[in-house]
């Protein structure tokens, strides 16, 4: 060990002896601090543990016996003589290292307001800089003395903070400060060397607990820009910067791990997380009248416990939030130690890929000196994202942790599109806290990459999920959801959170229009700081996201100015902008000619998907990257064009119809396409989601309905962010439809169609496209469809195919429709029809239906079994696969002073389930002429037991006249008004299904005397047997043609096997004791409601006797 490490021990060590002293007086359990802090002798708490002592701590506690604690005038005139004023130990510190007054960021700007507003910004480091004033006794103070210079945040924040220095150190690189940025890291460092971990922030009563650890975060920030340019000095400090921080991010890494682990059970699998907890059983220091009021309102015995977890919180960084809390708006019901944080465990994802980077990097440079450092640290970078298959390679440990922590991430913590903070329960349970609503915590694994490998599907569904969190406004993204009064809750809007957003969006790489809401959002954010600074003079600590410019409040201390970490955001934010307008914009390319069909002219350019071409959007003047044409570089076949989607060349691979929402497109190595059925997302993002992939367009992909260059309807009543913002110019060139009104393409054949009732396919009579008509049956557009291809009965191409079907009017295919042909090879065998594209079915069976008739009767007759008061309301139960809902059982739900009785819900729903395993709750039902705004409000509060709940509305004064079922069935969807996502009920079709034993006991019931000859039952029976032996011949024949393909006697047919596979997917699995079980359930369900049909038939005899005798007592007769 060298004279200067031997030294610099020394040093640390004498730190952490002097705050062991210095928390003799500033610890909560201090007599001093106890009668300071209960005089109320200053307004802020955090002034008296921020006062220098003049005497030693030991001297302090032995004068403080002869004071009368009680006596107020006795305390104050104690801590005025024994007490300095904060800030005594610290010093400014002129320029920090490396600063200049014009920094090259400067001359990236083109704007000028931007240039003169980051200079001033540039300037602010110097008016934040600090360090400790020489000579000070670190044992009189609670200041954990940095040994060099560094930046505060600024306001009360007058000491290092952990989690701030991060934004800090990345502002202070925008601006080319490295030695400042260096010196912020490296004392950081020592804390770890000294104390194990880096506190909370450079005070004694931080050293309790610490803040999110992004210190890894610091050095890969530091490592990227020095490496960066071409200079061997600032790579010479990047390598002994990474040698140093190394092992004691090791250190730092272990002591959360230590302290941090907690062991979750999700599944019967058993994974391990991290969440904010400490040992505090005691008000904190800088806040102890604060804690001692809100512990006031907790029962005695959990208040020691609320001391803990509002230190936990503070060590969150989110101080304080909704997320912590059991209600909302109590903060005595905090309970931060049992949450699970999806915002630190990404975090934590980081901070492991990090280590294993840094120390492939080291190993590397020391292994071969003359290799480029920027190299080394790039391939070091790549690796670390992968767990290496090799056992000993440096860092390999956590970059397996990692690994596995993002795997526990998605397992345990992904609630729907995106990811929510979990509730740890007993055992170790795990359960996702949706009762306290979105916040910008969810996307953090973002940032860690956790989402960079989903199906671009899913990263869709996931920025969707954000756009309609309510999260996003004008003035940039809030907290939460909530506002609650506290400081990280709405509307407040946080720097590092925009940061962080901005950063896990632009990972999207495969979705550029996640780049494009990170722009916007970044824009937006910058407007509203400089509108801040502009009219008050300062940065600030946090912003309103509702008000663009104005302050944030709330919390328990004043708004702060300075700040660090909005100066540093903003910077970083400027220079980026800079540098995305100053690339060279990407061209619209022009797409590779397309084959010819026979007889016709070759296809339009704006007709083609693919071929090289890539869509493009106008943003503010300049091109962008469309994502709806990001798929263009998957296998196909040309000669068959995508398989289920219609329309990519001139042989069309199947037309109309589309894929429906929910499924995932996969590709075998021939290139065809099969669909994978996948229970459906949450509807309620159908409306935002439409049309950006192309799994939600009805109408067959680019093309459209089977033919060479139509559209077979397009995609179902959706819009895509683009269109939303008014930033696409694609127009009718783009495969995805943005016309509300409108299909996408026509009817199919060449040139496309059009249509009455929109401008790019369909309508009331909609074309049918151009060159006759996309196949022999030509025609298009239909009967009833207003907003795509196809309609009741509308043509299509192929030799009898139809674009539209049966009463569709939401886009091509239709419930029977097809847009390719009968048996055209070239076009697909049947087409790709089936019901619209996203649309769900609902197939409602008649024992559901009567138990609601059911409910209403009773309540009619005054009896209801459920409170009397309580409106016709109830559960529906039943399943559901893909996009096709069985609907089986209504069960009464009550509902008390006019609020729905969750309790009783939920009781009812897990004794219903308890018995009948494979159903689950569908929606609710509920008696009503038409839905209104209540109705809506009470289907939100169903979302919290389904995802995308259903409302049966059965109308309780039916026409007379009317032929139908007076039922409607209703979904929660989306749309976009006025730029603001709004739910609004849409119907679903439904139909009405019947089980094998629900038919026979509904013609018991009908009639339940035979005939002279036989009975309609014998009839029934006889025609389902018979329907039974046609269908085992004909499986039979399947069977046989299988077996000759699987012995190579006979060529397959890959559409047919299709068929065959989607068929199978439908039918039962399960051996003959499965089956011979279910028959005898239904048989015995059958005789049963024989048996209650007799029942009731006999009682009504009964009934009918005992009132002929009662009229016959009543007028006095005799009986003979």
């Amino acid at each position: 060990m060298s004279a200067l490490e031997s030294s610099q021990e020394e040093d640390l060590g004498a730190m952490a002896a002097a705050a062991a002293r210095a928390n003799l007086v500033f610890c909560s359990s201090s007599p001093v601090l106890i009668a300071a802090q209960t005089h109320h002798l200053y307004d802020d708490c955090k002034t008296f543990v921020d006062s220098p002592m003049r005497v030693d701590p030991e001297e302090i506690l032995e004068k403080f016996k002869a004071v009368d604690a009680a006596d107020e005038a006795a305390v104050r005139s104690f801590v005025v003589k024994h007490f300095d004023l904060p800030s005594g130990e610290l010093a400014t510190a002129g320029p920090p290292g490396g600063w200049t007054a014009a920094p090259a960021v400067l001359g990236e700007l083109g704007d000028a307001r931007d240039v003169a507003w980051a200079r001033a910004l540039n300037d602010l480091w110097r008016q934040l800089a600090r360090k400790a004033a020489p000579g000070a006794d670190r044992c009189r103070s609670s200041l954990l003395a940095p040994r060099r210079p560094f930046v505060a945040p600024g306001g009360r924040f007058r000491e290092p903070y952990y989690w701030d220095s991060y934004w800090i150190v990345e502002g202070l690189l925008v601006c080319d400060c490295y030695g400042a940025a260096k010196d912020m890291i490296l004392n950081l460092l020592d804390y770890v060397e000294a104390f194990g971990f880096v506190p909370n922030g450079g005070r004694t009563y931080y050293l309790n607990r610490s803040q999110p650890p992004l210190l890894s975060d610091m050095v890969r920030a530091y490592l990227d820009a020095a490496l960066e340019a071409d200079d061997a000095d600032r790579a010479a400090a990047a390598l002994a910067l990474a040698e140093r921080a190394t092992p004691l991010l090791v250190t730092e890494h272990d002591w959360w791990t230590r302290n941090k682990n907690v062991q979750v059970t999700v599944n019967g699998a058993t994974y391990t997380l991290l969440c904010y907890r400490t040992a505090a059983t005691l008000p904190r220091a800088e806040s102890y009248r604060e804690d001692l009021a809100t512990a006031a309102r907790a029962p005695e015995a959990r208040r020691a416990a609320v001391y803990g977890d509002l230190a936990a919180a503070a060590e969150s960084g989110w101080d304080f939030s909704s997320r912590w809390l059991g209600e909302p708006d109590r903060l005595e019901t905090i309970e931060t130690s049992r949450v699970v944080p999806a915002d630190l465990n990404a975090i934590f994802v980081r901070f492991e890929r990090n280590l294993a980077a840094l120390h492939r990097f080291v190993d590397a440079a020391r292994r071969d000196g003359k290799a480029p450092l920027r190299v080394a640290w790039a391939r070091a970078k790549e690796d670390a994202m992968e767990p290496p298959g090799e056992r000993f390679v440096p860092g390999a440990r956590f970059a397996r942790l990692a690994s596995a922590r993002a795997e526990a991430i998605d397992a345990c913590l992904r609630d729907g599109a995106a990811w929510r903070d979990g509730a740890l329960g007993a055992g170790g349970a795990l359960s996702p806290l949706r009762d306290r609503g979105p916040a910008l915590s969810d996307y953090f694994p973002l940032w860690a990459g956790v989402a960079d490998d989903w199906k671009l599907r899913d990263q869709v569904q996931l920025v969707s999920s954000l756009v309609t969190s309510g999260l996003l406004s004008d003035g940039g993204a809030a907290t939460t959801a909530l506002n609650t009064g506290e400081q990280w809750d709405a509307p407040n809007a946080w720097p590092p959170l925009q940061f962080v957003l901005d950063a896990g969006l632009r990972r999207l790489e495969s979705l550029p229009s996640a780049g494009r809401l990170a722009d916007d959002l970044r824009d937006r954010w910058l407007d509203a700081n400089r509108e801040a600074y502009e009219r008050t003079g300062f940065m600030h600590e946090k912003l309103d996201a509702l008000r663009p410019g104005a302050v944030g409040g709330g919390g328990e201390y004043d708004p702060q100015l300075g700040f660090g970490w909005s100066n540093g955001v903003a910077l970083c934010f400027l220079r980026a902008r800079a540098r995305d307008a100053a690339r060279p914009k990407t061209p619209r390319a022009r797409p590779a000619s397309a084959r010819a069909r026979p007889g016709s002219a070759r296809r339009p350019p704006s007709a083609r998907f693919g071929a090289g071409a890539r869509a493009s959007t106008a943003r503010f003047g300049e091109s962008t990257i469309c994502p709806l044409g990001e798929r263009d570089d998957r296998p196909r076949d040309d000669d068959r064009g995508y398989a289920n989607g219609g329309g990519y060349d001139d042989r069309g691979g199947g037309g109309g119809g589309g894929k429906s929402r929910g499924t995932a497109l996969r590709w075998n190595e021939r290139g065809f396409g099969f669909i994978r059925r996948q229970r459906p997302p949450g509807r309620l993002l159908r409306r935002v989601t439409g049309g950006v992939t192309e799994e939600n367009g009805g109408g067959g992909g680019y093309g459209g309905g089977g033919g060479y260059g139509g559209g077979g309807g397009g995609p179902s009543r959706g819009i895509c962010f683009d269109f939303q913002k008014g930033r696409c110019d694609r127009g009718s060139s783009c495969r995805f439809s943005h016309d509300l009104d409108g299909g996408g393409g026509g009817g199919g054949g060449y040139g496309g169609g059009g249509g009455y009732g929109g401008d790019r396919g369909g309508g009331y009579g909609g074309g049918g496209g151009g060159y006759d008509g996309g196949g022999y049956g030509g025609g298009g557009g239909g009967y009833r469809d207003d907003r795509g291809g196809g309609g009741y009965g509308g043509g299509g191409g192929g030799y009898g195919g139809g674009g539209g079907g049966y009463r569709d009017d939401r886009g091509g295919g239709g419930y029977g429709g097809g847009g390719g042909g009968y048996d055209d090879r070239d076009r697909g065998y049947g087409g790709g029809g089936g019901r619209a594209a996203t649309q769900r079915h609902v197939g409602l069976h008649p024992l559901a239906i009567v138990g609601v008739s059911d409910h209403f009767t009773r309540v009619k007759l005054g009896g209801a079994r459920v409170a009397p008061d309580s409106p016709v309301l109830g559960l529906l139960f039943g399943k559901q696969v893909g996009l096709d809902v069985a609907v089986f059982d209504a069960i009464e739900l009550s509902m008390a002073d006019g609020k729905l009785d969750h309790d009783f819900l939920k009781k009812q729903a897990e004794l219903f389930t308890d018995v009948y395993a494979d159903r689950e709750l569908l929606g609710w039902y509920c008696l009503a002429k038409s839905a209104t705004p209540a109705h809506l409000d009470l289907h939100r509060e169903f979302l919290a037991y389904n995802e995308s709940p259903l409302c049966l509305m059965m109308d309780p004064e039916p026409s007379a006249e009317s032929k139908d079922l007076p039922i409607t069935i209703l979904e929660a969807e989306v749309q976009v008004v006025d730029d603001v996502p709004t739910m609004l009920f849409a119907t679903l079709p439904f139909t009405l299904e019947t089980l094998q034993a629900e038919r026979i006991s509904m013609e018991i019931v009908a009639k339940t005397a035979p005939t002279d000859g036989e009975s309609a039952l014998d009839t029934h029976v006889e025609a389902v047997d018979t329907s039974l032996r046609t269908l085992g011949s004909r499986v039979a024949v399947l069977v046989d043609y299988l077996r000759a393909v699987a012995g190579g006697k006979a060529e397959p047919d890959f559409a047919l096997l299709r068929q065959v596979s989607g068929l199978c997917d439908t039918l039962p699995t399960g051996g003959a004791p499965d089956q011979t079980r279910d028959l005898m359930r239904d048989y015995n369900d059958a005789l049963m409601v024989s048996y209650l049909a007799s029942v009731t038939k006999n009682a009504n005899a009964v009934n009918d006797l005992s009132e002929k005798f009662m009229l016959i007592n009543a007028r006095g007769a005799k009986l003979v």
